[in-house]
């Protein structure tokens, strides 16, 4: 069986980049380019958790790009980090989407802390998307095999 309690990351500086390297994860990470290499991701883990590290430079069209997603069946948990620049920028951030914003390579083990709760209380984590969707039918499905078949 795959194991679909994922950790998705995106990072653009060596600082955070180690930081999160060197931490012991208990569930599988995976490394994503760019925002659409996220997106994929989480198509096929639904119910991941994502870090995201917004460069200063960027975060107008971060959270425009954040904002898309937040409307997805996906279930992706979200949360950034970078610089004190982004204290300025909280109320957007978590506007899109981002449960918590960290500042400091220090607050590692309290994303892991983050992480480790979401896939705690999203039941549908450990599902994948054809289940899921399978479950929220208003009809039950119609069995492929017949109960007068012996």
């Amino acid at each position: 069986m795959i194991e679909l309690r994922n950790l998705i990351l995106l990072t653009q500086t060596n600082t955070w980049s180690n930081s999160i390297r060197r931490q012991n994860w208990p569930f599988r990470t995976t490394w994503a380019l760019d925002i659409d290499d996220l997106i994929a991701e989480a198509a096929i883990r639904p119910g991941s958790m994502a870090i995201v590290e917004i460069p200063d430079s960027k975060i107008a069209k971060f959270c425009r790009e954040f904002a898309k997603l937040n409307n997805s069946p996906y279930d992706l948990g979200l949360l950034a980090v970078g610089s004190h620049k982004l204290h300025g920028w909280e109320f957007a951030i978590r506007a899109v989407g981002f449960s918590d914003i960290f500042w400091s390579t220090s607050q590692v083990k309290r994303i892991e802390d983050l992480a480790v709760r979401h896939f705690q209380n999203n039941p549908l984590a450990n599902r994948t998307l054809e289940e899921r969707f399978r479950i929220d039918l208003p009809w039950k499905p119609v069995t492929t095999t017949s109960p007068y078949v012996e």
